[in-house]
């Protein structure tokens, strides 16, 4: 009895304080239980997050505080953390109040700052590693369960749930994919699944076990492709071509053979414009493909398919109005480049640098989150949806914590510019390509901030998982910079 008692709290003590698990948990409530279909369950979904993840990240970053690495060590990246977390937390607690709202955000940060990132960081080489099989691992599972589900609703042409909330679970009437929520974030959940399942590939020593990895890592790039999220698209096409140029300039056969550094960036730099290329095209060939199999399943239908609304037309109307019914029938279409206002991104920037023209002190202090306000979308294509987000990380966290907020996050990023380069190059030349993964991962998370507010947004998916690879990477850069100091 009591061997058993032992071995239950070693495993709770190994659950509660492996960040880990907190970032893999964190993303399931923020990415897949808040989808539309699931609204049923919200209720116990946010009892989950009060009072399970809150607590749990509590837990996290009392327990750094115990750590003797993060009482001794010099960190600048960790100082800087520290006074954006007492920014965003001490004036605005003064302005705004203890709500909440604004309680569960701060919480957020410093959970995601200090819970995940710092705790991780200074984890052993050993302790890192482990975390890394363990989030591949994760990862390579709930990729399989959705990306199997999104890619049989692709097969069948079907869409679940749409009654149940905003978004389905499937194929909507447009020829977007969604598993359950809006198509950016879901082409922003699959290509995070996809670069997380890749780790698990360059990990894995076994065919098989690499297979294991790779197929639902095929499957969610699928998925990112067929939600037809340029953003996540792109990102994800760069984050490859990241990789392909690594591999080829440090590490690839023919290249090795070149003595001049410069030739072999060169052809690094040509292996991964060709993969951005290629990896275009078969997604656009893929999208016509998916596009073409909806028409016929379209086509094929008597009655009205409610589930996904082509056919508005009972059948007697359809036999009476054929040319109407062949009009509905090719109703989809890919989305294309997108328009040079990038879906009114650029509107709502304009009226967002007009705010801060007409009140300067916003701009320096911040107006705190979620009080930007519906102003910066009004005459946008995206004011009808309620939306009152920049879509632009960078501009968002600048509205929501002002200049101060801003130049203090930059700092941050800064100074992980030089421990990236470090770790994707060594990774690269040693052959450690989960290495290069994480800094794929990270480009790819900073480049979807440039058109979505996920990125640097409290507990949101793309966060919690962007601060997990960095912290992997400072953990990685340090271990790099010991071994290069003791030779």
């Amino acid at each position: 009895m009591e061997k058993a008692i032992n071995r239950l709290r070693r495993a709770a003590l190994y659950v509660i304080g492996n960040e880990c698990l907190f970032m893999f948990a964190s993303l399931v409530v923020w990415g897949v239980l808040t989808m539309g279909p699931l609204l049923w369950h919200q209720e116990k979904v946010m009892a989950f997050d009060s009072y399970v993840l809150i607590p749990w990240g509590c837990v996290l970053c009392v327990r750094l505080l115990e750590s003797r690495p993060f009482r001794s060590g010099r960190r600048y990246d960790v100082a800087v953390l520290a006074v954006l977390a007492l920014w965003v937390i001490v004036p605005f607690a003064l302005r705004f109040g203890l709500t909440k709202n604004n309680m569960s955000s701060w919480h957020g940060f410093a959970a995601a700052y200090f819970g995940i990132y710092v705790s991780v960081s200074l984890r052993t080489a050993q302790e890192r590693e482990h975390m890394l099989d363990l989030a591949a691992a994760l990862f390579a599972a709930l990729s399989f369960v959705l990306g199997a589900a999104a890619l049989g609703c692709v097969a069948g042409v079907k869409l679940y749930g749409a009654y149940e909330g905003v978004f389905g679970f499937g194929v909507g009437a447009d020829g977007i994919l969604r598993i359950g929520q809006h198509h950016n974030s879901t082409g922003m959940l699959a290509m995070l699944c996809t670069l997380m399942c890749l780790i698990g590939v360059c990990r894995r020593r076994t065919l098989l076990m690499k297979a294991a990895h790779l197929i639902p890592a095929v499957m969610m790039a699928v998925v990112t492709v067929l939600s037809q999220s340029r953003t996540s698209r792109y990102a994800l096409l760069a984050a490859l071509a990241l990789g392909a140029y690594g591999y080829v300039a440090c590490r690839g056969r023919l290249c090795s053979r070149l003595r001049c550094a410069a030739a072999r960036h060169a052809a690094g730099v040509l292996a991964g414009v060709l993969v951005f290329a290629a990896g275009y095209m078969a997604a656009s060939a893929g999208t016509d493909a998916a596009m073409a199999h909806y028409e016929r399943a379209a086509a094929g239908q008597h009655v009205s398919a409610q589930p996904f609304g082509l056919l508005a037309a009972t059948a007697a109307a359809e036999a009476e109005e054929p040319a109407q019914q062949e009009e509905n029938v090719t109703g989809y279409a890919a989305r294309g480049a997108g328009d040079a206002t990038f879906t009114g991104r650029t509107l709502i920037w304009k009226n967002l640098f007009r705010l801060w023209r007409e009140n300067p002190r916003h701009f320096v202090i911040g107006q705190g989150v979620g009080r930007t306000g519906s102003r910066i979308v009004e005459g946008t294509l995206l004011e009808e949806g309620g939306s009152a987000t920049a879509h632009n990380t960078y501009l968002q966290f600048a509205a929501d914590f002002g200049l101060i907020g801003f130049a203090l996050i930059a700092a941050f990023l800064g100074l992980l510019v030089a421990p990236c380069l470090r770790v994707f190059y060594a990774g690269a030349r040693s052959g450690r390509m989960e290495d290069v993964v994480l800094c794929m991962i990270a480009a790819a998370c900073l480049i979807i901030g440039m058109m979505e507010s996920d990125p640097l947004a409290s507990m949101r998916f793309c966060n919690v998982v962007l601060l997990f690879a960095f912290a992997q990477i400072m953990g990685r850069s340090l271990d790099v910079q010991s071994l290069v100091q003791k030779s």
